[in-house]
């Protein structure tokens, strides 16, 4: 497609918004995801590695963050405002940027384990076990193993623990605009009475010793919104939709990106 982000860097976007521009290089044969596939391994071995990856991630990977890409994070005192309605467990939702930007997530919430729904591609890939480590749960492929994805999801809902969604599916490095949304995202906070805590990745020019280092690509800024509480008084499905819409207007005044695109846009070919 010949959309070029702002910042003129050498990205072909796809021309469906759902679509995935990047390669996995298959490393690996996919797995069987299935009713009997442990979506979310509860081995020791499993979780012992587990607190380790996460350790690493919340000190070294930390201090990479900032190094390499120059990492801010703004409104942290969210979590501190609201400490009492997010006890019980929450959704964050973030526009998927970077291929860093779980790690973001991660730097913007601290204290909290995530876990995440992951394309099954991923699986197959050079990071397909640190994926797992940080949270991921593989969609499945087969109808046979969606009733097991989505009940371990309610799972991690109903015990209180944090979900990630990127609502946009798929990653687009640098992208200066917020893509439309899957609803079914939204449809768990709703079901679950959970808060959805949305937080937007934006840019910034490289400045001192970082214009030296990055003189085309900019520098990531996440911010963290206030969280958003489904409306029980509506239906199922206009809860889902307010939240939904909620989320995304405040994403898009947030990021203040110059093109806005429409939520029942599907190709951009077609604005």
């Amino acid at each position: 497609m010949d959309y070029k982000n702002k910042f003129g860097l050498p990205y072909e976007y796809p021309d469906l918004f759902e679509e995935h521009m990047l390669y996995v290089p298959p490393r690996a044969e996919p797995p069987v995801l299935d009713e009997k596939y442990p979506y979310i391994n509860k081995k020791f071995y499993f979780r012992l590695a587990r607190i380790s990856i996460l350790a690493a991630s919340k000190t070294v990977g930390f201090i990479l963050l900032k190094l390499i890409i120059g990492l801010k994070c703004n409104n942290r005192e969210i979590l501190k405002k609201y400490k009492k309605e997010l006890k019980n467990g929450a959704i964050t939702i973030c526009n998927h940027v970077h291929m860093w930007d779980f790690l973001c997530v991660m730097f913007a919430i601290r204290n909290k384990s995530l876990f995440f729904p992951a394309w099954p591609k991923n699986l197959t890939g050079p990071n397909r076990h640190l994926i797992r480590l940080v949270g991921g749960v593989p969609i499945p492929n087969k109808k046979s193993g969606i009733v097991e994805f989505n009940h371990t999801l309610n799972d991690v809902l109903h015990q209180g623990k944090w979900l990630h969604f990127y609502p946009e599916t798929s990653a687009w490095f640098y992208f200066d605009a917020i893509r439309p949304f899957k609803k079914g995202v939204f449809s768990y906070a709703v079901k679950h009475n959970k808060p959805i805590l949305p937080l937007v990745i934006t840019y910034r020019d490289p400045r001192k010793i970082f214009k030296l280092i990055y003189r085309k690509k900019p520098l990531l800024s996440i911010t963290l919104g206030e969280p958003i509480f489904p409306d029980q008084n509506l239906s199922e499905v206009e809860a889902t939709q307010k939240v939904l819409y909620q989320t995304r207007e405040w994403m898009q005044k947030t990021a203040g990106f110059d093109m806005i695109i429409d939520q029942n846009v599907k190709k951009r070919s077609e604005m």
